[in-house]
């Protein structure tokens, strides 16, 4: 992605997330600030294979992995890290994390491998959505590829099995 500051932000498979400064004009010498994963640094990446990047309105940048989603400043500093915790019904549902979204109201919403989740900022917990043949009005499946709005607030949510909306 491209952040407000034009910074450059690529994620990658296995070789962690990579920053290129606006202030590089020059492509044939373009300089990478690498950010890794760091086994005894607890305030470093989750994971070295990143799925997708967002820029929220507070400019923090919310990196999605394999195992589970940190969210840092433009300069690199890990402001919170999240991953499911199996016991918890308000952790992350999921580590495998796809997609980012934020709405008109400025609430975030990720997209897992399984489940949907809308993040409460105020106390650092989420509520999960998730698809349940029991019921008539829900996701229609629980891996999630995309996340929109629409004009009337909706969301829409792109599922491995179609498309539905959400009335947050």
């Amino acid at each position: 992605i491209q952040d407000s500051e034009a910074n450059v932000w690529i994620g990658t498979a296995g070789g962690g997330l990579n920053k290129v400064s606006s202030e590089m004009i020059d492509i044939r010498n373009l300089e990478f600030q690498q950010f890794k994963t760091e086994s005894e640094n607890p305030n470093s990446l989750l994971s070295n294979d990143i799925f997708c990047i967002f820029e929220d309105k507070d400019s923090s940048i919310w990196i999605g992995t394999d195992n589970g989603l940190n969210v840092m400043t433009k300069e690199g500093k890990i402001l919170e890290s999240f991953v499911n915790d199996p016991n918890d019904p308000t952790s992350l549902s999921n580590n495998t994390v796809q997609t980012f979204f934020q709405d008109s109201e400025g609430q975030m919403w990720i997209g897992t491998y399984n489940g949907l989740n809308r993040y409460f900022s105020y106390n650092k917990l989420f509520r999960c959505y998730y698809h349940d043949n029991n019921k008539r009005n829900c996701l229609p499946h629980n891996t999630i590829y995309s996340i929109n709005e629409d004009e009337k607030g909706y969301l829409w949510i792109g599922t491995d099995a179609g498309l539905c909306s959400l009335d947050p």
